[in-house]
């Protein structure tokens, strides 16, 4: 055995060019996860149920383009992995739209998908972020809602109004709530004290 084999830890051979790699002798073993015996139905569900919604999503987008007399080439989907935008426009007019949640990848909601595509169509008459395109967007955006097109979703029981066991003026807010609590807590503990 050389000298060199002998001052590498378990006598192994140094890796080509006379460096030892020290990335392959502490590989984690890693065990193989069983295969998803329905991960295919799954996925082509998932499939199916984003085709419908581009349908949905295409019809809606070609009204509101009718009514403002704008021209876009295609609506696509975005590749689910992009992370970072919810829609693009491209110059040319193709227009894509992220149909998922980056994380759960579970499908967004059709308002905030309605929203992204008032948000690329705007773009189509004005290219950048100015106060021209702030304006056409907001109008954009109204004619939708008042077509019943963008419908924003309701805020869910628990954000409307939080109600304690107390009379009518004790009612608060959500956003208030923590503060509420807290008022309650020093109260309590200035009691304590007191007591």
């Amino acid at each position: 055995m050389s000298e060199l084999q002998r001052s590498l830890p378990f006598g192994r051979r140094p890796a080509s060019g006379g460096k030892t790699s020290i990335r392959g002798r502490f590989r984690r073993r890693t065990t193989r996860r069983a295969p998803d015996p329905i991960r295919k139905e799954r996925e082509a569900l998932r499939k199916i149920q984003f085709e419908r919604l581009m349908d949905r999503l295409r019809s809606d987008a070609e009204r509101i383009a009718a009514h403002f007399k704008l021209k876009y080439r295609a609506l696509l989907i975005e590749r689910p992995t992009a992370r970072s935008h919810y829609g693009i426009c491209y110059d040319d007019g193709t227009i894509k739209i992220r149909l998922n949640h980056a994380v759960y990848l579970r499908p967004l909601r059709y308002s905030s998908l309605v929203n992204t595509v008032c948000h690329e169509l705007a773009h189509l008459r004005h290219f950048d972020h100015g106060e021209g395109f702030k304006r056409f967007y907001a109008e954009i955006l109204e004619w939708a809602r008042a077509e019943r097109i963008y419908r924003p979703a309701r805020r869910r029981p628990e954000q409307r109004e939080l109600v304690l066991d107390a009379p009518e003026a004790c009612r608060v807010k959500t956003g208030e709530a923590d503060y509420f609590v807290r008022r309650m807590k020093a109260t309590l503990r200035a009691r304590a004290t007191n007591s």
